[in-house]
């Protein structure tokens, strides 16, 4: 009896969040936030990655409309997509050791350290100048979750707005970046920005 509840609950949230009802998504989000997160600590072995796993998942769920009244079962649907999440951030971070490690050996190799030096100073600039071209919120929230480490629910505490309106900018402010860095700079400047994220 209580299961049956619980499930009419879920797919009443379901329901209305696919309706694009924030209020249904923040229930959602806190009903769900630490069983997510703890599914992934074992995986990722590391609080932040781990937080913004929680958020890519949940702004998924956010983003899913309609389709998530397909969903039979959302825990294991949750868990599925956290640990593809997962598997992908396992992925980044591999290509960002190798892009390092890359660097590293060229350095031993290599006397050019000016070079480096200059091309260091450039990704730095380029990325400051796409931080410095996201709109003023999502520079804000883009800046306490990176510069200053806080998570989402620090942040959307210190801003007074929702988690998932900071996740939302979270996710567009790394997308907007992304894109900046892409058109203005070439391949020896994007590996070396890998050593500075």
């Amino acid at each position: 009896m209580i299961n049956q509840l619980s499930s009419k609950t879920t797919s009443n949230l379901l329901l209305r969040i696919a309706q694009g009802d924030e209020k249904a998504f923040n229930v959602f989000f806190e009903q769900h936030h630490t069983s997510v997160f703890n599914f992934c600590i074992p995986i990722l072995q590391d609080r932040k990655l781990c937080e913004e796993l929680v958020q890519e998942v949940m702004l998924k769920i956010w983003q899913m409309g309609e389709e998530l009244l397909d969903i039979q079962n959302i825990d294991g649907y949750l868990r599925r997509l956290a640990r593809n999440k997962a598997i992908d951030f396992l992925r980044m971070q591999q290509s960002r050791k190798r892009a390092n490690d890359f660097f590293v050996a060229q350095a031993e190799i290599s006397s050019k350290e000016t070079e480096e030096r200059i091309l260091l100073r450039e990704a730095r600039k380029l990325l400051d100048q796409a931080i410095e071209n996201l709109s003023s919120q999502q520079r804000e929230v883009y800046c306490l979750f990176e510069s200053e480490g806080l998570n989402s629910y620090q942040i959307s505490e210190k801003l007074n707005i929702s988690r998932s309106t900071v996740q939302t900018h979270l996710k567009v402010a790394k997308k907007n970046i992304r894109d900046y860095l892409r058109r203005h700079i070439d391949l020896a400047v994007i590996l070396i920005i890998f050593k500075l994220f």
